[in-house]
């Protein structure tokens, strides 16, 4: 059973097996079995500890898909060396297609580099997708066992340092049968796609929700004159919260809809403009200690920084995504 998330002394931010089995007691979540109510508390769990540290709740975000995904496979083998070991002793990374990716799955080869791996230089595992038969295909990598190499020299972040993401590189590499778990975007894998969406929504939230207090405050305190600007900003954060509680139930939806993802579109769409407003404000204001490359004060606003460039950019969203029909 979890339990609510406590920010405390024995917990730190780093994102290790010793700080995983720490961790266990908040995020070891059994999805297909659990009760809403624990799934429910999973996400709120997440949700505290994205306002303390982005880049960690991102990590525990990426492990828990990996996880999900080995508990939604039907290949027994996968199963019993993911599951059969405590939380946090076999570390699972996990990414969806990237426009940068250059890997190819055919005939059950690999070959090629998958980009934009976050975990990956402590995991054991990856579940990675490749697109196969213009089909995003869900794969299982076992990182022991599977020869591949690894690179980290393509980007380093401003924030969400511990993320570190890499890249995964095969040189035509035979991978077993079972290690295609399903198709992203099908009924089978709804269930991963459901739980990663709400993931993401959750880190954006808390982010999101943290900062703007932490800017409110500094307004406040140095009396910016921007007291309009706080409250018409609030009125988004508030929105946003509203929105992440009433749509936590959604974890339980087993059935693939065009209306559920248009719903999911929109509030990821709305968290991420109301992010990079928040942002906007912080640059407005010019406070200075945001800016410290070392110091701990501006650590989530970097992590803000870079988490508003993840995925999909604003301006693509609204372009390639269907959102609520206004027209109905």
């Amino acid at each position: 059973m979890l339990e609510p998330f406590l920010f405390d002394s024995e917990i730190d931010l780093k994102f290790d097996r010793e700080n995983l089995a720490k961790l266990s007691r908040y995020f070891d979540l059994d999805f297909l079995d659990s009760s809403l109510d624990q799934k429910i508390l999973f996400f709120k769990n997440l949700q505290r500890l994205s306002q303390h540290s982005l880049g960690l709740a991102h990590n525990i975000q990426h492990h828990a898909t990996a996880v999900v995904s080995v508990q939604l496979c039907s290949s027994p083998a996968i199963k019993d060396r993911v599951l059969s070991q405590p939380y946090g002793q076999l570390i699972g990374c996990y990414t969806v297609v990237k426009q940068s990716d250059s890997i190819t799955l055919t005939d059950n080869v690999l070959n090629g580099e998958k980009k934009w791996i976050s975990n990956l230089d402590l995991a054991d595992y990856a579940i990675i997708q490749v697109e196969k038969d213009q089909q995003p295909y869900v794969v299982y990598i076992d990182l022991h066992t599977v020869p591949h190499r690894t690179d980290f020299s393509f980007f380093t972040p401003i924030g969400m340092e511990i993320s570190r993401p890499g890249s995964l590189l095969f040189d035509n590499q035979p991978i077993g049968p079972e290690c295609l778990l399903g198709i992203k975007g099908t009924q089978p894998f709804f269930q991963q796609s459901n739980f990663s969406s709400q993931c993401f929504l959750t880190n954006h939230f808390g982010l999101t929700k943290q900062l703007f207090l932490d800017i409110k405050q500094y307004a406040e305190k140095n009396k910016c004159g921007a007291e309009f600007e706080i409250k018409k900003l609030e009125i988004d954060v508030c929105t946003l919260d509203m929105m992440w509680h009433d749509n936590l139930d959604t974890i339980e939806e087993t059935t693939l809809t065009h209306e559920f993802w248009n719903k999911r579109n929109t509030q990821y769409a709305f968290s991420k403009k109301t992010l990079i407003n928040v942002i906007k404000l912080i640059l407005e204001l010019g406070v200075s200690y945001y800016t410290d490359a070392h110091s701990e004060f501006s650590q989530r606003f970097r992590d803000a920084v870079t988490y508003s460039s993840h995925m999909h950019p604003l301006y693509r969203f609204a372009q390639d995504f269907y959102m609520i029909n206004l027209q109905n």
